[in-house]
């Protein structure tokens, strides 16, 4: 697999060409330390301006679940036929 630097002297046009995450991951595992930290920065910089994903307790989701099917029995006793 050629490195990044010789992906992008491959295009004249001075895009890289298309790769996999496996390729990319395997490029940054083999940069030297330094250049490893500035990738680190800038995935911890882009993480943080990245909405959060919010999820739901397993607890609270079979809870509200189980709330929602009770209050709408007719209706989903009626979408299950």
């Amino acid at each position: 697999m050629p490195s990044l630097g010789a992906l992008a002297r491959s295009r004249p046009t001075g895009r890289f060409q298309r790769m996999t995450a496996v390729e990319v991951i395997d490029e940054i595992k083999a940069l030297p330390p330094q250049e490893k930290a500035k990738v680190i920065d800038f995935v911890q910089r882009l993480e943080s301006t990245q909405p959060r994903v919010r999820t739901l307790d397993p607890r609270a989701f079979e809870q509200a679940a189980r709330s929602v099917f009770q209050r709408h029995d007719e209706l989903m006793k009626k979408l299950s036929q």
